[in-house]
């Protein structure tokens, strides 16, 4: 017996929402065979796939179960009918890149911008798209370099160097970390901060820099100290981030001009985004515009390039939809309300700082991340010449003959 309250159900929420039968398996992780099979009403999804189910369409699981009617004798859905060869983070990433083949934005500049912060999938719960997709996307705008900079982690590096070499485009391999002033300060007292590798030293000491992070000073995520940037900032370049960044935070809080002159100094660049990704409030976007200013400014006066950049996550404007998907599902508050987060074209963003006057727009969006990508090597790698990144034990032998002669007796 077919169950088309169900299968009315679901069809009317998922038009409403402007899915299609394959977006909407895509996002729950099944196939559209099987979404098409709920909706005519001869299966129903299994109460784990209900869950889901439930979060996507915005229903209340009781709700669904209800109109699911198990007591019903339609035929529950076979448990391996769909092989989930993929998490439910991979399937909304790969809809989003099947779906948009073809209906891509264009950067029809002349001159290309650089995007220096982005998030990818490795990104928990925040970036959405892969190092692949973000690359090849650059790559066909024209784009002659990208950074890779997710939080935290480093994840991403074997995927984003490998792609940057089939589209011959410089990979910039980077990350977003959090610095504290000492192991024991607390975390309010924390800045974001980027770092970029420009050579092989910088590569392994960004390394270094993780790995402590995650070993000695966890504190719900990766933190390190300013000290310890300090002393591995060989081969790297610091730059204070857009987003709750030292410099643009101080100047929040009314820093005066030679105190910020003095903080600056640590930094090889700052950063800018767009003020819509931090607010939709007028009044706030006309005080996040006069802080662009003094920051440009500072940047002048300190001898510091000033770099625009998208603070992506996924890669267009309509994608918002599957990072809010994933942000709920991961119990964070912010999914209703998402920040075009999206990755801008070159003329995206020279309209997002027209307000600084065309020369200033041209400096921070296209100039000043050229030259930070000047600096570094075209060449590097991920592995060591030779391609094997083995650990050198020299005692390893001897080790492993005690341990095993220790169990056998």
């Amino acid at each position: 017996m077919r169950d088309y309250a169900f299968g009315y159900l679901v069809t009317r929420l998922r038009t409403e929402m402007g899915f299609s039968q394959f977006q909407l398996g895509k996002l729950i992780g099944v196939s559209d065979k099987a979404v098409s099979k709920w909706e005519n009403g001869s299966a129903k999804p299994r109460l784990a796939t209900c869950c889901r189910l439930a979060d996507v369409l915005g229903v209340s699981l009781d709700d669904l179960l209800s109109a699911a009617g198990y007591a019903q004798e339609a035929p529950m859905e076979a448990p391996m009918e769909v092989p989930m060869e993929v998490s439910e983070r991979s399937a909304v990433t790969a809809w989003m890149w099947e779906e948009k083949k073809g209906t891509q934005r264009q950067d029809q500049e002349r001159e290309k911008r650089i995007e220096l912060h982005l998030r990818t999938g490795m990104s928990s719960a925040d970036g959405i798209a892969s190092a692949a997709q973000y690359i090849s996307r650059a790559a066909m705008w024209g784009h002659t370099a990208i950074a890779v900079t997710d939080f935290g982690v480093v994840q991403s590096f074997p995927d984003a160097f490998r792609e940057a070499s089939l589209w011959d485009i410089q990979l910039i391999p980077g990350c977003e970390v959090f610095m504290l002033p000492a192991e024991d300060s607390p975390v309010e007292d924390g800045y974001s901060v980027m770092i970029l590798a420009v050579s092989r030293t910088g590569m392994i000491h960004l390394h270094q820099l993780i790995t402590r992070s995650h070993a000695q000073c966890h504190k719900g995520f990766p933190c390190m100290t300013r000290e310890w940037i300090r002393t591995h900032r060989d081969g790297l370049l610091i730059g204070s981030a857009c987003e709750d960044g030292e410099i643009a935070r101080n100047m929040h809080e009314g820093m005066m001009s030679e105190a910020l002159l003095r903080t600056a100094a640590f930094y090889d660049y700052l950063e800018l985004e767009p003020v819509e990704n931090e607010t939709d409030d007028l009044q706030e976007q006309e005080q996040l515009r006069r802080q662009a200013r003094d920051m440009t400014e500072l940047g002048r006066k300190a001898g510091i390039p000033v770099a625009a950049v998208s603070n992506a996550r996924y890669l267009d404007p309509e994608d918002a939809v599957c990072r809010a998907v994933i942000r709920y599902s991961s119990g964070l508050l912010d999914a209703e309300s998402q920040r075009p987060y999206y990755l801008r074209t070159t003329s995206e963003m020279l309209a997002a700082f027209r307000f600084l006057g065309e020369d200033t727009a041209g400096e921070i969006v296209i100039h000043a991340p050229q030259r930070i990508a000047a600096q570094v090597d075209r060449h590097m790698t991920l592995l060591p010449d030779g391609g094997r990144a083995f650990p050198v034990m020299l005692d390893a032998k001897s080790r492993i003959t005690e341990k095993a002669l220790g169990q056998a007796h």
